[in-house]
């Protein structure tokens, strides 16, 4: 019987010190990551997704474009595939969506922003789409921005 409770008893000491561990070596490294991205970077980046849900829900596909970095290296990575460039990312926008009811409302749920490269000033910023009209879609994205001459520009998007 003390074997028994010697072996339950070093288990749990074990879980324990492994649990204290692991939380204490998370939360730094998360801690850090969101610390690098200052309060007036994120209200930047919010800005531009603002900004570009003022321009999809009026119908203005050239207006939501302008948060993307208008590059031939733009990527935009979806079920569909991917889509390389400005240009290419305008055109299927205004394909798939070639009306203002098709366009419906979008509302962006943020989730989290975090600091990619503090050197190359690159951010992720993470959270759910909804398009509402007839038949509501929604998704989510990872939207890589990078500042560039001091204005924030989605350099990717992943939206599934």
């Amino acid at each position: 019987m003390k074997n028994v409770t010697f072996f339950i008893v070093a288990i749990i000491a074990l879980l324990l010190v492994s649990l204290y561990f692991n939380a204490k070596y998370f939360s730094k490294k998360e801690a850090s990551a969101i610390l690098l991205v200052s309060p007036k970077e994120v209200k930047q980046i919010h800005g531009v997704m603002d900004k570009q849900l003022e321009a999809w829900n009026k119908g203005d596909h050239e207006g939501f474009m302008q948060g993307y970095w208008k590059s031939d290296s733009l990527r935009f990575i979806s079920t569909r595939g991917v889509t390389k460039g400005w240009q290419n990312t305008l055109n299927m926008y205004k394909k798939s969506y070639n009306t203002k009811e098709k366009m419906g409302k979008l509302l962006f749920h943020k989730e989290g922003i975090y600091n990619m490269s503090e050197k190359d000033k690159e951010v992720l910023l993470i959270g759910r789409w909804e398009v509402h009209k007839k038949d509501t879609a929604m998704g989510s994205f990872a939207l890589l921005f990078k500042n560039m001459n001091g204005e924030w520009k989605i350099i990717e998007d992943r939206t599934y």
